[in-house]
């Protein structure tokens, strides 16, 4: 599976709502990512789930705003006949990776699933960016979770998530 433009831009909150809809270097960047930019070339445009939850809260009339990933991004097949959303949570400030708690991810991975729907389906696999330096150390954190968190909860840099995804 990989990046799908037409996935990300027709997805039905981005139709109604495409100010949440951003360059994937803008997001990063103000993110806390601090190596060269443009990293991403093509144009990639993802939903910026933390504006999407913001604008909805507001439509809701909810004070508070539900946890969300920091985006979201459409993806589909080689043959184009199965397409999915990808969650992805930046996590570059993230200093102690003892820090991240099972119930945080949890519920940023819950609050954007509700947020987007089912249509088309979330992908079962929710990807977590830190640093390179910390990756080995995040993953073992996210292995060594108590109590344990599910495989689906994957730490990846986002050099990986670029060479995985688009």
């Amino acid at each position: 599976m990989k990046y799908c433009p037409n996935t990300t831009i027709n997805h039905p909150f981005a139709l109604t709502h495409n100010i949440c809809l951003t360059d994937i270097n803008t997001l990063i960047v103000a993110e806390g990512y601090q190596g060269i930019i443009p990293l991403f070339t093509n144009s990639e445009v993802v939903i910026n789930l933390d504006w999407a939850e913001k604008i909805l809260a507001n439509i809701e009339g909810r004070n508070e705003k539900n946890k969300s990933m920091d985006m979201a991004f459409g993806m589909k097949n080689i043959i184009g006949t199965k397409i999915q959303m990808l969650l992805v949570e930046l996590k570059f400030n993230v200093k102690d990776v003892y820090s991240l708690k099972k119930s945080d991810l949890e519920g940023k991975v819950n609050g954007s699933s509700t947020l987007l729907g089912d249509s088309p389906p979330i992908y079962q696999r929710f990807i977590f960016i830190v640093k390179p330096e910390h990756l080995q150390e995040a993953i073992s954190r996210f292995y060594r979770m108590i109590p344990k968190i599910e495989s689906k909860y994957v730490v990846l840099d986002i050099h990986l998530l670029k060479a995985e995804y688009f």
